[in-house]
């Protein structure tokens, strides 16, 4: 009996106390699920293949930053509203706080985007990947923020490959699906990863990366829920690193499928507006902004 309490001084197992592996929030939840690679890369393909609309009503907050900088500061809360109807058309709103008036609008068709900000009488157009131009994070928002979060796409595109990879530690357990591509040089370039919660195998984060390998946005989803049928994230956080602002949806109210028209996602630039035109061929080289009193 000695020598056996001896041994754990030795790093041997035999007569010590057992310590029990709490992992975060889920400690007390169901032992942990496994998967293949298959498994969930056709998991976010059926996820993204069962929604074809989404009608959103959520309380938004933006930010401006960026951990690369060593700083995100929070603005006030707006009152949001998002239609969504693929492949690519989106429209969102903002209200201000408070007073609840009309602060932004923007519409897409996943090419172009057009955007009008009432309080300063200014229509903005340009690419959908148009720079970020401006301090104000509302301004520099552009529809590839929400296009790119809403929903994850398949990883399993023509010329890509993916990874699994076993993320558990003592603190949480992931599941993280690395979408990668071969270079003509022989090298892999980094494209995206997707992780999933072991406890559900639901998706909690999704990152997508530039060819340095810097991260190009952060998405995490949170509070999933169902919809009449269909579970989808009731907190979506959204990061663009690069372009230093970001977004968190709570949602309120959503609805998926419902049959959205052609008419909202139609903007026209009101009388008097400054029109702006944001990168793409302009006679501005040095800003990126062409200007116009319509």
């Amino acid at each position: 009996m000695f020598i056996a309490c001896l041994l754990p001084l030795l790093g041997l197992s035999s007569c010590g106390r057992r310590r029990p592996i709490a992992r975060g929030p889920h400690a007390s939840r169901p032992p942990l699920l496994t998967a293949r690679k298959t498994d969930l890369v056709r998991q976010v393909a059926a996820f993204y293949d069962s929604i074809h609309s989404l009608k959103i009503v959520a309380d938004l907050t933006l930010s401006r930053g960026s951990v690369y900088k060593g700083e995100i500061v929070d603005h006030s809360d707006f009152k949001g509203f998002i239609d969504f109807r693929k492949p690519g058309d989106i429209r969102v709103v903002t209200l201000l706080p408070l007073v609840r008036t009309m602060a932004f609008e923007m519409v897409s068709d996943g090419g172009r985007f057009r955007a009008y900000l009432k309080n300063q009488n200014r229509f903005i157009e340009g690419e959908d990947d148009a720079p970020a131009t401006s301090p104000n994070p509302i301004e520099n928002m552009r529809p590839k923020t929400f296009l790119s979060a809403l929903l994850v796409k398949p990883l399993d595109s023509a010329g890509d490959f993916t990874v699994l990879q076993d993320d558990t530690n003592e603190q949480y357990s992931h599941y993280i699906l690395q979408g990668m591509r071969k270079l003509p040089n022989n090298d892999f370039e980094l494209l995206r990863t997707v992780t999933f919660d072991r406890v559900d195998l639901r998706i909690i984060e999704q990152r997508e990366y530039a060819p340095d390998s810097s991260i190009v946005s952060l998405t995490k989803y949170d509070l999933w829920k169902d919809y009449s049928g269909i579970n989808f994230p009731s907190q979506i956080g959204i990061m663009r690193y690069l372009e230093e602002y970001g977004a968190t949806l709570d949602i309120s109210q959503l609805e998926i499928n419902k049959t959205v028209p052609d008419s909202d996602f139609v903007l026209e630039r009101p009388a008097g507006s400054t029109l702006e035109i944001i990168g793409g061929d302009t006679s501005n080289r040095n800003s990126g902004i062409v200007m116009d009193r319509h």
